[in-house]
């Protein structure tokens, strides 16, 4: 073989083994298969379930209007992203006179309340207060969310009840029957209530009955004056006099009430403010209506008030006489 064959065949080879080198680097750079994604396990579960309901609360002053919105009570799991619709409304009583369907309410999550339309349909009807016309709702429960299902169905009553309006006659004729008699046995009659000297040696009298209500100023819805006996009166023992005559009267044996019951849940003494006279103060009374009741009187809707509430100013008219802490 000769030289010039020889080199030929290298060429030859050294060209041969370049390709394979090349073909080898390709082959090291190819992607990876994409893996087969592993299973994330289930889905979450979409619960709805049917809880306790509150009702919703309408009053009548000229006509029927919205009071207080309702509440299903339904509880939801899984998902906060849903939307309730109202498949069904019936009526859990045959003979009810209000007949009322799904355009007759509207629904946020788990708050309730009566359409125009819907408060429309009572206009003329006679409501017994406190009491509760009753209906079962079928509702609807969807969400676009990663949870299964997608929907919920429930049932569940709600009841739309009339609540009593209170009126400012109402309220100053109550006050009228609060009575308090401090360090005596015997009761005091209705509209007087005493207070106890910090001494315990005397008392002084304030008739509530004889007062009448301002709603001009608020710092002196009643004003009222009584005599004492030359000595010291405590602030916050005349507050919690107040409060509790406005319920209940002191006789230990057999208390009676003043009907405070019929509008209010509870009656919070608030506070004492001083005046420029060491004989003079106001005390401030906060009244919790309950459920059953409503007020909207502008003159009163402050006695609900924590940081306003029903004002007392009362002066001492014998001489040394004084409020103290």
């Amino acid at each position: 073989m000769t030289q010039k064959n020889i080199l030929k065949i290298l060429v030859i080879m050294i060209a041969v083994l370049s390709l394979f080198a090349v073909s080898c680097r390709k082959a090291s750079t190819s992607p990876e298969p994409t893996p087969t994604p592993t299973p994330s396990g289930n889905p979450t579960v979409f619960t709805v379930t049917a809880g306790t309901s509150s009702p919703i609360r309408i009053i009548k002053d000229t006509d029927f209007k919205a009071y207080a919105d309702g509440n299903i009570g339904a509880k939801v799991g899984g998902t906060s992203d849903y939307s309730v619709t109202i498949k069904e409304v019936k009526a859990k009583s045959e003979t009810e006179d209000v007949v009322l369907d799904a355009s007759d309410f509207t629904v946020d999550k788990n708050t309730i309340k009566l359409s125009d339309a819907g408060i429309g349909k009572f206009s003329g009807k006679n409501l017994t207060e406190k009491q509760a016309k009753e209906y079962t709702l079928t509702l609807t429960y969807s969400t676009t969310a990663n949870v299964e299902p997608k929907s919920r169905e429930i049932t569940t009553d709600i009841g739309i009840v009339q609540n009593h309006l209170l009126t400012k006659q109402e309220f100053t004729d109550y006050v009228k029957k609060w009575k308090w008699q401090a360090n005596s046995t015997a009761q005091a009659n209705e509209g007087n209530i005493y207070v106890n000297s910090s001494d315990g040696n005397s008392s002084v009298q304030f008739q509530v009955n004889a007062a009448n209500f301002s709603a001009t100023d608020k710092t002196r819805n009643y004003s009222i004056s009584g005599n004492g006996s030359g000595t010291a009166y405590s602030k916050a023992n005349a507050l919690n006099i107040f409060a509790s005559a406005a319920k209940k009267d002191d006789n230990k044996s057999n208390p009676t009430s003043t009907g405070y019951e019929s509008y209010f849940s509870d009656i919070k003494g608030l506070k004492t403010v001083d005046s420029d006279s060491l004989n003079k103060m106001t005390l401030y009374l906060q009244f919790i209506l309950n459920d059953d009741t409503a007020l909207i009187d502008t003159e009163l809707t402050h006695i609900t008030n924590a940081n306003e509430g029903l004002s007392f100013e009362l002066s001492l008219t014998t001489s040394n006489d004084t409020w103290q802490d």
